[in-house]
């Protein structure tokens, strides 16, 4: 196996591993709280996107053709990125269900019904309409290839704004009690990785093949972003407080809406 794809299967091995230090530590502490069900359901629906995205860029042959007409080459997408989306949609699901049905489902001791909120219903919405319209209003010759490359950027839109739920609720507890240290290390770990398997898997000048990689390069860009942004948070507030108060205080503060 080249480098380049052992870079490739150590970034979706990171990245795909990096939810279940979340979802270990909901079951361990027996609550979600800790978890944005904003920024799940957002992460939910990029993660099918980028799916649909990869199983149509790898299958299919008029994309894949298309794609070689447009950037003289095929697209830089392996085994590696269907095992990375494949595997976060299932897992994301997972979590989804510790946050809307965490009492029945898993036990916990989460007394709030959680719902997304109505900006994730809006962004949903959206998304539909995005799809919709892509698919079946483009009059491009190359309609197909633009709609795969669309939904990755979608994922990157989604990638960005599902953070911020995280971040706010994070802020508003003033608490990293329920988010996990292994979660952001893992994820550096795929970012630095993704990285390694684009520069040693194009044989291009450097600003053509960051051109061709936009979508994945956004994703990992973001993604730093925003890890920098935790590891902050976790320096600011305490992850050490106690389960009962945990749940007392967003109990307090969901009442005090």
């Amino acid at each position: 196996m080249a480098f380049g794809d052992i870079c490739g299967w150590i970034c979706a091995w990171s990245w795909g591993l990096a939810y279940y230090p979340t979802l270990l530590l909901n079951y361990r502490i027996k609550s979600s709280n800790g978890v944005s069900i904003d920024s799940i359901s957002l992460s939910l629906m990029g993660y099918t996107a980028y799916l649909v995205s990869v199983c149509l860029q790898l299958f299919n042959p008029e994309v894949r053709s298309q794609f070689q007409l447009v950037y003289n080459t095929l697209p830089v997408i392996s085994s590696s990125d269907l095992f990375y989306s494949m595997h976060g949609v299932f897992v994301i699901l997972v979590i989804f269900s510790q946050c809307l049905w965490g009492a029945k489902l898993w036990g916990f001791k989460d007394r709030l019904k959680r719902r997304p909120h109505r900006i994730t219903y809006i962004v949903f919405s959206f998304f539909c309409f995005f799809v919709l319209f892509d698919w079946f209003f483009q009059n491009s010759q190359y309609r197909l290839l633009n709609f795969v490359m669309d939904l990755a950027y979608f994922k990157v839109i989604t990638s960005c704004i599902r953070y911020i739920p995280q971040v706010l609720q994070n802020k508003r507890r003033k608490s990293m009690y329920g988010s996990s240290k292994s979660q952001l290390l893992l994820d550096m770990i795929g970012c630095l990785f993704s990285v390694l398997e684009i520069g040693i898997k194009n044989d291009r000048p450097l600003a053509e093949a960051l051109s061709l990689n936009r979508g994945k390069l956004g994703l990992i860009a973001i993604s730093v972003l925003f890890d920098t942004t935790f590891v902050i948070q976790f320096w600011l507030y305490s992850s050490d407080d106690s389960l009962s108060h945990s749940i007392e205080m967003d109990s307090f503060k969901y009442r005090a809406k």
